[in-house]
């Protein structure tokens, strides 16, 4: 248990360390109605950033090196700040306001910023959608994931409504990282070498 928990604590911690974070930079907003809809689909933005955090702590050293992986995880990130700005825009131009959906459509247009938030918003969700895409296909064409996986992510990427999460995909490539560090983690100890164990070499016998 203590070996699990020195292995895998970085995902705990950066957990609710995201959540932590959430749920101190949107307590602040009272939304409710359409402007809820809103407010969750910019926390979308949290989930994107653990999801990332997760796939690039998980990989190998020399992957998680690689620029390309930078990039493009960072390019995820930053595209994701967009759709985030859409929508607080809405509920920022909302307010207090309990406005149902068709209520939003006939009174919303007179309040700034209401329809360059929503513009934006959308965009926003589907540049983040192609840069998930990007990485997906990266991983893939670099061997790091499989093809079934990369496939996977791709197709979810593409399907997945954005305006729920953006660039679900990601989660797949995240879960088959994980899966694979577990994998190197216990191939050492299938050899025989588990820590703190010492192997014993043995001497041939001299000849005199």
């Amino acid at each position: 248990m203590t070996r699990f928990a020195r292995r895998w604590w970085p995902i705990p911690a950066m957990l609710a360390t995201t959540v932590a974070i959430q749920n101190i930079w949107f307590g602040r907003y009272e939304a409710t109605g359409h402007a809820a809809g809103h407010l969750a689909s910019a926390s979308a933005i949290f989930a994107i950033t653990f999801v990332l955090a997760v796939l690039v702590w998980a990989s190998p050293p020399q992957l998680r090196r690689s620029p390309g992986l930078r990039v493009l995880a960072a390019g995820v990130a930053i595209a994701a700040v967009v759709p985030t700005i859409g929508n607080l825009r809405v509920v920022n131009a909302v307010g207090s306001d309990n406005w149902t959906d068709d209520q939003a459509s006939a009174l919303g247009q007179a309040r700034p910023g209401f329809e360059s938030g929503h513009d934006l918003a959308e965009r926003g969700m589907w540049i983040v959608v192609g840069f998930a895409v990007l990485l997906a296909g990266w991983l893939w064409i670099k061997r790091a994931v499989s093809n079934g996986v990369g496939i996977a992510s791709i197709v979810l990427c593409l399907i997945f409504p954005p305006w729920i999460f953006p660039g679900a995909g990601l989660i797949v490539l995240a879960i088959a990282t994980v899966i694979k560090r577990a994998a190197r983690l216990r191939q050492p100890e299938l050899n025989g070498n588990r820590p703190g164990r010492q192997t014993v070499q043995q001497v041939p016998p001299l000849i005199g």
